[in-house]
């Protein structure tokens, strides 16, 4: 079966979500919000009204872009 524009369009359109889903900034980000003084990670919820300092802690190739979408976040 050829490939038709339509289908390069498809596989394009896969393939970018697929890569945005595993980019650790953006995974960061959909799963880590702060409202006021809650800080909701995943179905966590952290009540930092108490909180005086927060460390970031991570290794490997993504732990600087995942530290810098916490950072973002707080």
């Amino acid at each position: 079966m050829p490939l038709t524009s339509l289908h390069r369009r498809d596989i394009l359109s896969i393939l970018e979500h697929a890569l945005r889903a595993v980019e650790p900034r953006q995974a960061v980000l959909q799963h880590m919000t702060l409202d006021g003084d809650r800080l909701m990670v995943g179905d966590q919820t952290y009540d930092l009204a108490q909180t005086e300092r927060i460390l970031v802690v991570g290794a490997g190739k993504a732990g600087a872009p995942m530290a810098a979408a916490v950072q973002e976040v707080l």
